[in-house]
């Protein structure tokens, strides 16, 4: 099948001298990937449009014009276009205009100039590494640790963190959570155990000298009154007998608290649970954690 069979011609009089030969390109380039004519008849329209309207904002040379300024030529769009039209026209437009940088006939769109990255956020790049890889943590709970992190810091070095990490003391650390503690106890208890997570990192990583996680001290929690919630094994029996049935749900709702009762497993891994996880043969079966985490347990 020959390009000129599908490309629709374009009279010269509509698009600038420049663009013409690159727009014949990149249609031939679509037509030589093995797109449909429907297809390529309604990109077609679309790079036509954009062509004419390069010339009508008098870009009748690539002299001075860079993808930035293609970008702004692209928008607004034409009005009649629905929302499905307008997504269309975007990605085979963003095409071209990456066509026409790759072939050299425009510049690239000036880069920003890189920000050099302070030693603070260094640091909690490497944090959140460590917590995904070493401690497997879901991103919330990271994004969380980190601005943790970021948090102490601040609080003990000022403008100069992370400023040295050896310098930091228990006296420190006390006074930090003395001076956070109006979230209540589980927020105190929760900032005790980030500063924890935190020290354990600095000196796994070798950035502190001693495990300050150890200087981090506990805050108690009063011994509730109330009786100890949970079922005896007397009761998870009664429960377990009460769900068996010959129903396809019942057996279904029965395999599921067996395995809540057998191998501890929260609601949301045992939702997760597809048959293909269980290995029969082996006895086993593959649990699918928080974090991303994913086991492997004996099957009873």
């Amino acid at each position: 099948m020959h390009s000129n069979s599908i490309v629709i011609p374009l009279p010269r009089e509509q698009v600038p001298d420049w663009l013409l030969a690159l727009r014949n390109g990149f249609l031939a380039l679509l037509v030589s990937l093995g797109l449909k004519i429907t297809t390529i008849k309604n990109y077609t329209h679309a790079v036509d449009w954009f062509c004419a309207e390069v010339g009508r904002r008098g870009l009748m040379a690539p002299d001075g014009v860079d993808e930035s300024a293609l970008v702004q030529v692209r928008d607004p769009l034409p009005a009649r276009l629905s929302v499905h039209g307008r997504r269309t026209w975007v990605s085979v437009l963003d095409r071209f205009i990456a066509f026409l940088v790759k072939e050299g006939a425009i510049a690239a769109a000036p880069q920003p100039p890189e920000t050099m990255s302070t030693g603070l956020e260094t640091l909690c790049t490497d944090y959140g590494t460590w917590l995904r890889v070493q401690r497997g943590l879901a991103p919330t709970t990271v994004n969380r640790q980190q601005g943790r992190l970021r948090d102490f810091l601040a609080f003990r070095f000022g403008d100069a963190a992370p400023g040295d990490l050896n310098a930091i003391t228990r006296a420190d650390i006390v006074a930090y959570l003395e001076a956070t503690g109006d979230t209540g106890l589980a927020g105190a208890r929760s900032k005790a155990d980030s500063l924890r997570s935190m020290f354990r990192f600095l000196f796994a990583t070798g950035r502190i000298d001693q495990n300050l996680a150890l200087c981090v001290p506990s805050i108690s929690q009063p011994r509730s009154s109330a009786p100890v919630r949970h079922l005896s094994r007397d009761e998870v029996e009664r429960i377990l007998a009460a769900a068996r049935g010959d129903s396809a749900m019942t057996r279904r709702d029965h395999a599921m608290l067996l395995t809540m009762a057998r191998l501890g497993l929260r609601g949301q891994e045992i939702i997760a649970i597809r048959l293909e996880d269980i290995d029969w043969q082996a006895g086993e079966i593959l649990v699918r954690g928080k974090g991303g985490q994913q086991a492997t347990m004996p099957l009873p």
